[in-house]
């Protein structure tokens, strides 16, 4: 007769099993009736209601400063005053960057969101409360700030928290988000005043503060920490028995990390000086100014929101065409058909009323599935962990301070075009492939 021998405790994908007599016996658990895509999604919740409020920072300029400019308006705004309240918040945007990813290492991603909506409610409030010029430059600025700092910080928790097939969709919806941020703006904007419109932005750092208080850090940030128990329990309860992704938890010598670090930011940097040159936050800043300047005979309000739905509509596409379509691939489509609908409107838009606006339809169409969505969800990816949170910041940083380095002059869409061709053609040469591989797989090839 056999003897009766119990094993120790083997780890199976982080979840301890005995085996007794050759037979493994799970350890009562309570199992969780969501499933791990579920929670993925559901964490991502209070991250994208901020991403929210930021789209509604960076369309907010169209509705304030039209309004301002009316007789009646209470505030007497210059055309150099109006230029910096919509540029306070750019800057701003770049300042939180350098911020965020200090941050986000030292008190994590999820204290990192539930700090910066204060900052984010109280400024919404003091440009809905106040009649006076400099209020609205302090509100700017610290709307501006926190999308700054929260821009990196949301793309690195969903990043961190979501599978290698969630991820790209996930992070697709950040720039969904901010296109419905956008649209939202500015809806609210055709009907009512500048300072309601702020009251009714201010909702959403609150809903983002209540829902990241729900859900755990990321298992990434638990493990550099030091806090492997916590990291690995999280982990699984995100990730289930995904054990192909769990070396994402693997950590790096700073040596490795740091020669891992270079090649990744200048890619992005890249990436983000195409994104910002091609006019992409140049049209959503000022499209009702454009529209004036090419002389369109409709209501401004009535084509701006005819492509802000064209922008979410096309952004929800994104969310779709990334899971099924290589980065590079997507980067390419996007390059070239933006910078094709630009050189159009540059050459062919005074000619009549209606092919600005086909143009520019078609121009915010490509620009959405890849160029504005892409930067975004790739700084998330491609930096390792010792360093993700600084590389975010970082790149995002140089995206907003390009941005405020505006190119162009005369022949400002033409220039914008040709950005877009030119810089699709170098993305092409040294853009990395990181659709369905894990983080660790990104972060081993960039090394090699």
């Amino acid at each position: 007769m056999a003897a009766n021998v119990t094993s120790p405790l083997v780890q199976n994908g982080g979840v301890k099993i005995a085996i007794n007599n050759g037979e493994r016996r799970l350890p009562t658990v309570t199992k969780s009736r969501l499933s791990p895509v579920l929670k993925q999604w559901l964490s991502a919740v209070g991250p994208l209601a901020g991403v929210i409020s930021s789209g509604m920072t960076a369309g907010y300029s169209t509705v304030l400063l039209p309004q301002l400019q009316e007789k009646g308006s209470g505030i007497t705004v210059s055309e150099e005053e109006g230029s910096w309240i919509a540029s306070t918040a750019v800057l701003s945007m770049a300042f939180g960057c350098v911020l965020s990813g200090p941050l986000m290492d030292r008190v994590g991603r999820k204290v990192t969101h539930q700090m910066m909506c204060i900052p984010f409610i109280l400024g919404w409030i003091l440009l809905a409360g106040w009649s006076w010029l400099p209020m609205l430059y302090v509100g700017r600025f610290l709307t501006g700030l926190s999308v700054g700092v929260m821009s990196p910080v949301s793309t690195v928790y969903i990043a961190e928290t979501a599978g290698p097939k969630a991820r790209g969709p996930l992070l697709a919806a950040v720039s969904f988000c901010v296109s419905l941020g956008v649209l939202l703006v500015h809806l609210l904007g055709t009907y009512l005043s500048w300072d309601r419109v702020s009251i009714a932005a201010a909702f959403l750092p609150l809903v983002c503060l209540i829902c990241t208080s729900v859900f755990p850090d990321t298992p990434q940030w638990l493990h550099s920490v030091g806090r492997e128990h916590e990291a690995r329990r999280v982990f699984t309860w995100f990730r289930g028995d995904d054990v192909d992704s769990a070396p994402e938890l693997k950590k790096h010598d700073g040596n490795s990390s740091s020669g891992g670090f270079w090649k990744p930011f200048l890619i992005m940097c890249l990436f983000f000086a195409v994104q910002q040159w091609s006019g992409v936050n140049a049209v959503t800043f000022y499209t009702i100014n454009i529209l004036r300047e090419v002389g369109l005979q409709m209501d401004e309000y009535v084509a701006t929101l005819v492509i802000d739905a064209v922008r979410l509509f096309f952004s929800t596409a994104a969310c779709y065409l990334l899971k099924v379509l290589n980065r590079r691939t997507l980067s390419a489509v996007s390059g070239i058909g933006s910078g094709t609908a630009l050189l159009a409107f540059a050459l062919l838009g005074n000619r009549t009323p209606w092919l600005p606006v086909l143009s520019l339809g078609a121009y915010v169409a490509f620009v959405s599935v890849g160029l504005v969505p892409l930067p975004w969800l790739m700084i998330g990816e491609v930096f390792p962990l010792s360093s993700r949170g600084i590389g975010c910041g970082l790149s995002s940083c140089f995206g907003f301070l390009a941005f405020f380095l505006k190119l162009g002059g005369d022949w400002t869409f033409a220039v914008y075009g040709l950005v877009s061709l030119l810089g699709t053609g170098l993305l092409l040469l040294w853009l990395p492939e990181t659709r369905n591989r894990t983080l660790q797989e990104i972060e081993e090839d960039l090394r090699r």
